[in-house]
């Protein structure tokens, strides 16, 4: 049995725990904080997938100032074996493995997901919030990295409204070979992160190897339809159901990578936009829950004008449409010190918004 900390969380590959779980060799422990409210956390997972995270965190941490984006591992361990912890057993995780089949990841503590976070609006600076988020997004593309997974409950917000990403089990460095495999799944539309070009052309190399027998017409149906954040964006954006269909009809009549199914070459052509994508939907779904709050309308109306163009572009259907976050950011605050000092290229290739 583990001990050392509570369980602060589970997802599918793992779980996280605070303060840190025991490493197996001392020395590998990570030290101490001063913090007592705000110990690191320990998350455990196995090892393949804790290499893989460990490795992509070493990118991430030369990434200039990352501290203030992303919450990433700091240090690798092997679990220690003989430890007493009464939360152990709601890892469910654990319960098919031995124990040195995983590894201890351990970071910085640096809020609660956002799937729990409560804003206090009176003091909340809402377009600062915006930009930190975008600030992380351009960042990420100006360094060569797709997260690929950024959810509500992938982005931490500590007590300062101030988010972070977190989880880069699935992230791709671009500059590295892509694992083959590495960027299909199971043929599914319920994932709001992902854009709608990925699950096409995930579909569709699924049709062309044998593996699923659906229509391109009905994967855009699904898509557009029945996809659950598609209604919160006709609500929040108004855009329309049926501009969303054209443009993905669109899409797939003139990309030979997504009609073919080819996922690698579609990825090399698109993956700016994959997380710009997962971003604009998050400020969207923030922006609905926060809209039942009577305070909130008159700083939503306040920043309409300058936050909804972009949005509508973060989350067009189509990559083709979409803006990635340089652009984003670039159109909030052409003067950004991130603009200035490392998106000026960027924006000479690409082009504004």
């Amino acid at each position: 049995m583990l001990s050392g900390g509570r369980l602060f969380g589970e997802g599918m590959y793992g779980c996280i725990f605070t303060p840190s779980l025991q490493c197996k060799n001392k020395q590998d422990q990570p030290p101490l904080t001063e913090d007592k409210i705000h110990p690191p956390l320990s998350k455990i997972i196995l090892r393949k997938d804790a290499e893989l995270e460990f490795s992509i965190s070493k990118v991430i941490r030369k990434i200039p100032i990352w501290k203030n984006y992303f919450a990433v591992a700091e240090s690798i361990c092997e679990p220690a074996k003989k430890q007493t912890d009464k939360e152990i057993k709601d890892c469910e995780v654990l319960m098919d493995h031995s124990i040195n089949e995983f590894r201890i990841l351990s970071m910085s503590y640096y809020g609660v997901p956002a799937t729990t976070y409560r804003f206090h609006l009176d003091h909340f600076d809402f377009m600062g919030f915006v930009t930190h988020f975008i600030q992380a997004g351009a960042l990420l593309n100006l360094f060569g990295i797709v997260h690929r997974d950024i959810h509500q409950g992938n982005i931490l917000i500590d007590s300062y409204d101030v988010p972070r990403i977190i989880d880069f089990n699935l992230a791709i460095p671009v500059e590295l070979p892509l694992i083959e495999g590495a960027l299909l799944h199971q043929y599914t539309y319920m994932i709001s992160q992902e854009p709608p070009d990925s699950t096409l052309v995930n579909a569709m190399h699924l049709v062309n190897t044998g593996h699923l027998k659906i229509s391109a017409d009905k994967v855009i149906e699904d898509i557009v339809i029945r996809k659950p954040i598609m209604k919160t964006i006709t609500s929040v954006l108004h855009i329309s159901r049926d501009s969303m269909h054209q443009s993905m009809l669109s899409l797939y009549q003139r990309s030979k990578s997504i009609k073919t199914g080819d996922s690698d070459t579609w990825f090399h052509t698109y993956w700016r936009t994959i997380d710009s994508w997962a971003i604009g939907i998050n400020l969207v779904d923030f922006i609905r829950k926060l809209s039942i709050w009577p305070s909130f309308r008159p700083i939503l109306a306040k920043n309409k004008a300058i936050l909804f163009p972009m949005l509508q572009r973060m989350c067009a259907v189509s990559p083709i449409d979409r803006i990635d976050c340089v652009q984003a950011l670039y159109h909030l605050d052409p003067t950004n010190f991130i603009i200035k000092k490392y998106g000026k290229a960027w924006i000479d290739k690409v082009g504004a918004m």
